[in-house]
């Protein structure tokens, strides 16, 4: 009797794992396959707020249509004081709410140098426009100019994911 209760079990969880595996999105349909680059700087922060770095606060980001994944890459040559970055998404189908992606900030700091630094900041996200925007501060006050960059944003393609 025990054998029987043992083997039904097997197959119980065999059969379920056909069925899990079966209806699981297949990873193809939310490959990153297009590709937005934009350049930033020269700026120049004091503010101890987050402010918009030149022509990519909101709004004036860059506006893409996604689905999956997506990675933005701040590369930038930093110099002065301690910098913080973060990229900041609005949804224009929610009334434009904002949503930060991951993580939430990051810090860097110069030295006494200019010196280069690159970070990529990540999130998932439903079918949709979004519009990706970059902002920065000081969080000492003092001057922290970002004298050349690039942002490069990956993500997947919404209209042919949808189809999968």
């Amino acid at each position: 009797m025990r054998k029987i209760v043992v083997v039904s079990a097997l197959l119980v969880l065999a059969m379920l794992g056909a069925v899990l595996v079966h209806a699981a999105p297949k990873l193809e349909s939310y490959r990153m396959d297009r590709q937005f680059v934009g350049s930033v700087g020269p700026a120049t922060v004091q503010s101890t707020e987050f402010r918009p770095v030149s022509n990519w606060g909101f709004s004036d980001g860059a506006a893409i249509r996604a689905r999956g994944a997506i990675a933005v890459t701040l590369s930038a040559v930093v110099e002065g004081g301690p910098a913080e970055f973060r990229i900041l998404m609005e949804l224009p189908e929610r009334d434009w709410a904002v949503r930060p992606m991951r993580p939430s900030r990051v810090r860097f700091d110069p030295g006494s140098a200019a010196q280069p630094f690159s970070f990529t900041f990540v999130t998932w996200v439903p079918d949709g426009p979004y519009t990706i925007n970059l902002f920065w501060r000081s969080p000492s006050g003092a001057e922290v100019t970002l004298t050349s960059g690039t942002v490069a944003i990956q993500y997947g393609n919404a209209a042919r994911s949808a189809g999968r």
